[in-house]
């Protein structure tokens, strides 16, 4: 059974910016993806990430931007994923294979994989998106389930891809809604003239009739759109929430780290996604540089997320104002 210092689940940037930083800290790291480079589906919408965020990304990724720019188009989320598995973080290591199972023993998590080999080390972090793979594992070590607070936010969304995919940092945005506040569509140009669609729509969830791009927007822009290519892939998808995992009212985890989407889920037409987990990845690099012990890593990231969750919800209380909402709850996840 190889043994690391630490195991983190998911191959997509909140991870492998995690592994990046603990290795320049001298931590020997092993992630684990059963498809790495292939990005979710969740994850094919807007992206905002401001030029000083990709700065920060490219810290813990060096090299990054300048496999981008030799593609010689603009990238997009697949792009990233892809040039993320081609070239690992030194001191990182990549295995294909999926989560299967983890315990904690020993002062150790004992992680099993679909291909029913194990990996042992004492820090497991889930970086596995909004899925959360390890929370079953976690909430069976705890005896008890891991609660998750939640926020307003419940729009259903699908992205277009309209001829080459928008781009990742600093790209020209814009929003428009409905009579009503009903549905909106999401906007991002891309640097060579092209763009990528996302639609939002408050009502009927996701097997309602959707309206078309031509319903949504203004005459203003109807006959430019109008002139462009056609739709090429639609990705659908149903309502979600924010999520936020409540880890100051869970009893402490040793060795555990949620990361990411595992630890702070947002609506996807916000696009926040990479630039809060930068954000938590940060804090995790701050807390391993001054304190071995994970109990610390977790409150620093915990803070950082928690503040995020809370900008993240006023913004949709804000965006939801002006008609029925529901209020803020909190759950337990059902395991």
């Amino acid at each position: 059974m190889p043994s690391v210092d630490a195991v983190i689940i998911g191959g997509g940037p909140a991870g492998l910016m995690a592994a990046g930083a603990l290795a320049r800290r001298g931590l020997k790291v092993e992630c684990i993806d059963p498809a790495p480079g292939r990005p979710s589906p969740q994850s094919l919408h807007v992206h905002h990430v401001a030029a000083d965020s990709w700065a920060g990304v490219t810290t813990y990724l060096p090299g990054l931007t300048a496999r981008l720019q030799a593609l010689g188009r603009s990238p997009d989320r697949a792009d990233v994923d892809r040039c993320l598995a081609d070239r690992l973080p030194r001191g990182v290591t990549l295995r294909r294979a999926g989560f299967r199972s983890a315990r904690r023993h020993a002062a150790a998590w004992r992680v099993t994989l679909d291909t029913k080999e194990t990996v042992s080390a004492p820090i497991l972090i889930d970086a596995s998106g909004r899925y959360r793979r390890s929370l079953r594992a976690v909430a069976r070590h705890l005896g008890q389930p891991v609660p998750i607070d939640e926020g307003p936010a419940s729009g259903c969304y699908r992205s277009c891809r309209i001829a080459a995919d928008g781009t990742l940092w600093e790209a020209d945005t814009f929003r428009f809604s409905s009579p009503g506040g009903r549905t909106g569509v999401l906007g991002q140009r891309c640097g060579d003239g092209h763009w990528r669609l996302t639609l939002v729509t408050h009502d009927g969830g996701p097997d309602a009739p959707w309206p078309t791009l031509l319903t949504l927007l203004p005459r203003a822009i109807r006959d430019p759109l109008a002139a462009m290519e056609p739709p090429r892939r639609w990705h659908r998808h149903g309502a979600q929430k924010a999520g936020l995992l409540a880890l100051d009212r869970t009893p402490a985890v040793e060795g555990w780290l949620p990361l990411g989407d595992a630890l702070l889920t947002t609506a996807p037409y916000q696009g926040q996604g990479i630039t809060n987990a930068l954000r938590q990845v940060q804090a995790l690099d701050r807390g391993a540089g001054s304190s071995g012990d994970v109990l610390d890593w977790q409150a620093a990231v915990f803070a950082v997320a928690r503040r995020d969750w809370f900008r993240a919800t006023l913004g949709d209380v804000l965006r939801q104002c002006s008609r029925p909402r529901k209020p803020v709850a909190a759950h337990s996840e059902t395991l």
